[in-house]
């Protein structure tokens, strides 16, 4: 009896169009669904396949902190007045030459200059020969500034100062020498401050008669 029941319930949805699409409908929506449910489980191949690999940001890395005098790159306008300051402040140490405390003034005035800065500085002012001798206490010296000046701004935003004074050496047992000293330093601002990355400089002996 069972059977008959199934059996004419099957035929009456085949005789009735309307039940019948309504039966695939239904029958279609569950394969459907169910293949959608099982599909959001794993993520699509195009998107494990573009999927780009961690990489660190260029910003994340590490800056590298550069050593005085290193870089010199500046568009930052620098006033003639600090660098006029600035440069008497850097004479006390690069110009002592006091038998105790030379050596360590004109190392910490080296790191305020640009190499080639200080290379022509220690030819004119600091060569090993005067270096050994005032330090050794066998030369004498002191420096009088007459002039510190600025004399010209230049479209790159450094400034020339006009360093001018007389540099007095004595060697033991022998006359005093004076030397006249007429400096025009290029004045630069950096990042990590002002720095002198120019030196050009004139030396004379004055008469010594009247010593």
């Amino acid at each position: 009896m069972f059977q008959d029941i199934i059996r004419l319930t099957v035929q009456r949805i085949f005789n009735d169009k309307i039940l019948l699409g309504l039966l695939i409908v239904c029958l279609l929506g569950f394969f459907v669904g169910g293949f959608n449910n099982n599909s959001k489980d794993e993520p699509p191949v195009s998107r494990v396949l573009e999927s780009p690999s961690v990489q660190p940001k260029a910003s994340e890395e590490p800056a590298i902190p550069s050593a005085p005098g290193a870089n010199y790159a500046s568009k930052v306008q620098l006033d003639p007045s600090l660098a006029i300051d600035f440069v008497k402040w850097w004479m006390k140490m690069s110009m002592d030459y006091a038998p105790k405390s030379a050596a360590q003034s004109h190392e910490a005035a080296t790191n305020w200059m640009s190499p080639e800065a200080l290379k022509a500085f220690n030819e004119a002012f600091w060569s090993p020969d005067i270096a050994q001798q005032v330090c050794s206490g066998e030369t004498v010296g002191a420096f009088q500034p007459i002039s510190v000046r600025a004399v010209a701004v230049n479209p790159d935003h450094t400034v020339v100062v006009n360093l001018t004074g007389t540099l007095v050496l004595q060697a033991a047992n022998a006359r005093p020498i004076a030397n006249q000293v007429q400096m025009n330093l290029l004045v630069h601002k950096t990042s990590t401050g002002l720095r002198i990355t120019g030196i050009n400089s004139q030396v004379s002996t004055a008469s010594t008669s009247i010593y």
